[in-house]
């Protein structure tokens, strides 16, 4: 290769970088449709407010009792190929968005005005449900620790709760088999003890890995109050057997 042949070659990494990093700060294409102009068109932002319906569930956990859930709206239309975009795509720019979901799902969450057990005002800490390591490695960042910064101007604490073996890609499992894959598979830091938590997820499917953090969660004596979630699977994610619609 000649003197100029590599130059021309360093400059058009160079360049290709810039406009990588530059995509990043003010994306140039539409995350929801691919049109050129910004990080969400003025249509597909329509779109995620059209699908804007929150509902409040009571999920039924291993010992029979009830954990308050909220979400904003049903896994369908624009909100799997925002999320899929943000997850798998590496756009942290729709983060944003995503994030006025969860905004959603929590103001519409209820607290009793007295904690349970003690707990502290000042104890309650939101603590979003971790995801598998080697889903971790790939992205290079946990997504729900982002969320949580991005909704609610909150750092949260990444060893709160963990997974400690290799999981299975839950998408594609069944019901029972999403419940064993994740069963034990989740471990709380004890700090979190006489704390009163809100769970964040993205998207609940059946709830097994809510049951499963709540599981976690308890064995170091912290208080689960309720969850929140930005979108429900209307398939499968709380059937009228697990959940009590309110």
């Amino acid at each position: 290769m000649t003197t100029r042949a590599r130059r021309d070659a360093r400059f058009a990494a160079a360049s290709r970088a810039l406009r990588e990093s530059a995509a990043l700060v003010a994306p140039v294409w539409c995350a929801g449709c691919g049109a050129f102009g910004g990080s969400l068109c003025g249509p597909c932002r329509g779109l995620l407010r059209d699908a804007i319906r929150p509902r409040t569930e009571l999920l039924t956990l291993a010992d029979g009792r009830m954990l308050p859930l909220v979400t904003a709206c049903a896994y369908e239309g624009i909100v799997p190929v925002l999320v899929n975009a943000f997850k798998e795509e590496g756009r942290l720019d729709v983060a944003r968005w995503l994030a006025g979901l969860a905004r959603v799902a929590a103001g519409e969450l209820s607290l009793p005005a007295s904690a349970p057990d003690g707990v502290a005002r000042r104890a309650l800490e939101l603590v979003p449900l971790p995801s598998r390591a080697q889903a971790v490695r790939r992205r290079g960042y946990r997504h729900g620790d982002l969320l949580c910064r991005e909704a609610f101007g909150v750092r949260v604490d990444p060893h709160a709760l963990r997974v400690t073996r290799v999981l299975e890609d839950q998408a594609g499992l069944s019901r029972a088999a999403r419940a064993a894959n994740v069963h034990g598979a989740m471990r709380a830091s004890p700090r979190l003890a006489d704390h009163g938590l809100i769970l964040v997820d993205d998207v609940v499917t059946t709830g097994a890995s809510l049951r499963e953090a709540v599981r976690a969660v308890c064995e170091v004596d912290a208080i689960p109050l309720a969850a929140i979630a930005i979108a429900r699977s209307e398939r499968s994610a709380t059937s009228r057997e697990e959940c009590r619609f309110e």
